[in-house]
């Protein structure tokens, strides 16, 4: 169609001849010669976006990996209200997490806010490994909660400056397939020991963050 839509064809049928006109135009850049950046070829993955799929996958592994035998963790140290106990400190920590973690981004910006916010994850995780104590599982428990819904708004907003149409969707498909295979990966590889989940936890997010500030790197130089 574009190679014969004319002046005349346009004329002889005006509605149907004035779309084919415009659309058979070329681009401002293509008239010029200028190359077409890849990030605007359709289809086109921006810059840094695997890093960040892949990191965020990395995430959900880790964070339900946390989320799964923290409770397990906590049973010996609490006995019969342990389940209580640590869902109470963490669900405490994550209610205001969202709001803090904004005005942290505001301030130092987002992929320092990024690298912070999953530290502090990681640093949770580490303290589990060793929570035979009931100060150090409180704040592995507050820890937990108080950066997962961070690391998740943060990471979604990094995809977003990324240019990406669809990085809310893409990202919470990895993220999914993260926590699906994080627990599978536990149980059949270490047997669900307790102590080994932790570790995991903690190396899977560690990876995480690495290929999660890659892509907010690549964000900010946009």
């Amino acid at each position: 169609m574009p190679g014969w839509c004319t002046r005349e064809w346009a004329r002889a049928s005006w509605p149907r001849g004035r779309w084919c006109w415009r659309w058979a135009a070329p681009s401002a850049g293509e008239a010029s010669g200028a190359p077409v950046p890849d990030d605007e070829t359709p289809g086109s993955r921006p810059d840094g976006m695997l890093q960040l799929s892949v990191g965020y996958f990395c995430q959900g592994a880790g964070y339900i990996i946390i989320g799964t035998y923290l409770v397990v963790l906590a049973e010996p140290v609490f006995g019969a209200t342990a389940a209580a106990v640590t869902w109470l400190v963490a669900g405490a920590a994550t209610a205001p997490s969202p709001l803090l973690w904004s005005l942290v981004a505001a301030r130092i910006g987002l992929r320092r806010a990024l690298a912070v916010c999953y530290g502090l994850q990681v640093l949770g995780a580490v303290l589990a490994i060793f929570a035979s104590a009931p100060v150090l599982l409180l704040a592995a428990a507050a820890l937990f909660g108080a950066t997962f819904m961070g690391v998740t708004m943060m990471t979604i907003g990094v995809g977003t400056q990324l240019g990406s149409p669809v990085a809310a969707a893409e990202l919470t498909t990895w993220y999914s397939l993260g926590q699906i295979t994080g627990p599978a990966l536990v149980a059949a590889v270490l047997s669900g020991t307790i102590m080994g989940s932790f570790i995991v936890a903690a190396i899977v997010l560690a990876a995480g963050m690495a290929l999660s500030l890659l892509g907010a790197r690549a964000a900010q130089a946009r």
